[in-house]
């Protein structure tokens, strides 16, 4: 499995050592306390050592912690919440229950029917009650607690947002 990987790697690097590309890792931190979360940094040295114009994007909660990695130094920068209309796209785009863009765009125009609020986090002063219980419904402007809201809210909890019923 190990050679396969580091084959596979090869490749890739092969491919593109004069090449200019950004590669994203998105959720790194899904591979702390793994085989592939204590090779990963050796995998990200091997490609800056082999290729010339590659940049890598990683998405985690915290840094990577190691000082420099094949030359190159980490760069973090921490992002805040999403604004609540951006959060409730995110919500109907990840959610199964919404199958179509209809479905997706019913839920945005109940749920952001005060356009004054769509651009509010959930920290700002001036969110109304309504619109602070469905932030936190749906994950409080953080991606990774939105996509979790998505995958596990119930049907009924989301028809009740369709329908303008507070939880």
């Amino acid at each position: 499995k190990n050679s396969d990987i580091e084959a596979l790697f090869d490749v890739i690097c092969k491919s593109l050592k004069n090449e200019k590309a950004l590669i994203v890792f998105d959720r790194t931190d899904l591979l702390e306390d793994s085989d592939e979360g204590n090779e990963f940094p050796m995998l990200l040295s091997v490609l800056f050592r082999e290729t010339r114009n590659v940049r890598v994007l990683l998405t985690a909660r915290e840094t990577l912690g190691i000082p420099s990695i094949g030359g190159h130094v980490e760069h973090y920068y921490r992002l805040g919440p999403l604004t609540f209309a951006n959060s409730v796209r995110l919500f109907a785009s990840l959610c199964p229950y919404m199958h179509t863009p209809a479905d997706r765009k019913r839920l945005f125009n109940k749920m952001v029917a005060n356009m004054d609020e769509a651009e509010l986090l959930p920290t700002d002063p001036g969110i109304s009650s309504t619109v602070r219980k469905q932030f936190e419904l749906i994950g409080n402007g953080i991606p990774s607690n939105i996509e979790k809201a998505a995958f596990t809210i119930s049907k009924d909890v989301l028809m009740s947002l369709l329908s303008g019923v507070s939880h």
